[in-house]
């Protein structure tokens, strides 16, 4: 299912717009999508015959994906008693293997990272327990490279109820999550520190008088952590984003609260080309209480630069973004959900900005009756993974099976921003014939006397060979395809001077 999408843009500083007034939030300037969106190369669903629902995902060096999230079966999911769940494929689709890992109460994993010889997993330990309450924990579960543990490790807080929502590595092989503990009758940004056996360094609870959650966490370019959510306590409306600084000890930096009258919060947080961040969540401000897929912009001490929002085409319809990648080009893809009609029914949304906050493309995939889009992470091929669940939902007494959702998506063909002030020069490729025979005409406008490198990939993301490698001497390569390629559509990525630019190119036989 396509959908076409109004994206507003606001450039005006946040206390001009509380000085002025709500009217001002109104007269954003309308921007269209002008560019394809990209394309489905395959997609698969995966899981137990109950439901389940992946919240990351991470690629390997094979090109092999690693899926973390929860499974819960048809008794346990009225009490939310679910398990940990993580489920290994090939670049193909194909299922390796998958574990779960559980107690009487509710479990899960929120974010897993890659790791030189297995995989790193933080989430949730008894998050949602039966009467009489018991605290929740923070959960940390190393695993081998075929998913075996090889050890857990439970971080709680004074007050009880505390769990993870993300984590990162930093540096000497220790690790950082941040997420949420309940301090003084609110609940706070909870960010622990610890190393690779487990052990924790240090504990930070950041917050004020009212309810604080943190979603996510990046690393900052001086080393610092950046982590963002929402605010009860600094903003302008009932919620806000929130975003704090702290640094590799613990102390608090800075922080910044960005939001209106309404609610905002962002769940997402990636680092841009120049040291700054792209937040992703929504906005309830511009729709009046409805939710409107919502990026902010800052610099890299979180001062703010824009925001931009999706906003559905129903008068009552709802879009969020979950997770947020940086591109190559400057601007940003976000991934979360698009409810056109406020139901229960939801398709998986996905939308990408410049990076000066214009639309660049905007899609939903749809897959039966419920589904949306929780994980996502950029290829090395200029394509997305997102994963989340479909055909998930809880309204009525008879429950649908659901499953984990696997899109593998093509590389972005969007052009890149002209204004995009990371680029000292502007890359650009051309090929010629289009479709090709054998014998493909590259042209390049990079400076001579420039180390490039030219590689072809198949529509499942592998490359599949290298055109040029070495210092260009001349603006035009000619490549001959190698006799034992089939006849189809094939992708070249150049990349000099720390860009990068694709095009897509057809060999016919």
């Amino acid at each position: 299912m396509k959908c076409d999408f109004l994206l507003l843009r606001t450039l005006s500083a946040f206390n001009l717009l509380k000085q002025v007034g709500f009217a001002l939030l109104l007269l954003g300037i309308n921007l269209t999508s002008h560019a394809q969106p990209p394309d489905t190369l395959w997609t698969r669903r995966y899981g137990t015959q109950n439901h389940d629902i992946a919240y990351s995902v991470a690629q390997l060096r094979d090109g092999s994906f690693i899926m973390a999230g929860k499974t819960w079966n048809f008794e346990s999911f009225e009490t939310r008693n679910s398990d940990a769940y993580v489920v290994k494929i090939d670049s193909l689709g194909n299922e390796i293997w998958s574990h779960s890992w559980g107690t009487n109460y509710s479990d899960g994993i929120n974010k897993i990272l890659v790791l030189e010889d297995g995989y790193l997993a933080a989430g949730t330990y008894g998050r949602y327990p039966p009467s009489p309450p018991e605290p929740s924990l923070g959960w940390l579960l190393r695993l081998d490279s075929f998913g075996d543990t090889i050890w857990t490790a439970t971080v709680g807080h004074d007050t009880g109820f505390a769990w993870f929502e993300d984590m990162i590595a930093v540096e000497a092989d220790n690790f950082v999550t941040i997420g949420r503990c309940f301090a003084n009758g609110f609940s706070n940004f909870w960010m622990v520190k610890f190393n690779s056996d487990g052990d924790t360094l240090w504990t930070q609870s950041l917050g004020g008088n009212s309810s604080e959650y943190g979603w996510a966490i990046t690393l900052a370019q001086d080393g610092g952590y950046v982590a963002c959510g929402y605010t009860g306590s600094f903003g302008a409306g009932a919620y806000d984003s929130w975003l704090i600084k702290v640094s590799p000890d613990g102390d608090s930096l800075w922080s910044h609260s960005y939001g209106y009258y309404f609610s905002e919060e962002t769940r997402a947080i990636a680092r841009a080309q120049d040291g700054g961040f792209f937040l992703g969540g929504y906005t309830s401000s511009y729709s009046h209480g409805y939710d409107d897929a919502w990026i902010v912009r800052t610099d890299s001490d979180g001062n703010f630069l824009w925001d931009t929002h999706f906003a559905s085409p129903s008068v009552e319809g709802q879009l969020d973004f979950y997770a947020i990648v940086a591109t190559e080009d400057g601007g940003a893809v976000g991934v979360g959900q698009n409810n056109p009609a406020s139901t229960n029914g939801q398709a998986l949304f996905m939308g990408k900005v410049d990076s000066t906050g214009d639309s660049v493309w905007a899609r939903s995939w749809f897959q039966s009756w419920y589904s949306y889009g929780e994980g996502l992470t950029s290829l090395s091929d200029g394509g997305f993974a997102a994963v989340g669940t479909a055909d998930w939902h809880t309204r009525y007494e008879a429950y649908t099976t659901g499953d984990i959702w696997f899109l593998r998506i093509s590389p972005d063909m969007s052009p890149v921003s002209p204004s995009a002030p990371f680029l000292p020069s502007q890359l650009k490729l051309s090929v010629f014939p289009n479709p090709f025979n054998s014998t493909l005409s590259i042209s390049l406008n990079v400076p001579l006397h420039q180390d490039v490198t030219v590689s072809l990939y198949d529509l499942l993301g592998r490359e599949v060979d290298v055109v040029y490698r070495g210092r260009l001497a001349s603006q035009t390569i000619s490549y001959v395809a190698p006799a034992g390629f089939a006849s189809g559509v094939y992708f070249l990525r150049a990349s000099a001077n720390s860009q990068s630019v694709l095009g897509k190119v057809v060999l016919l036989k």
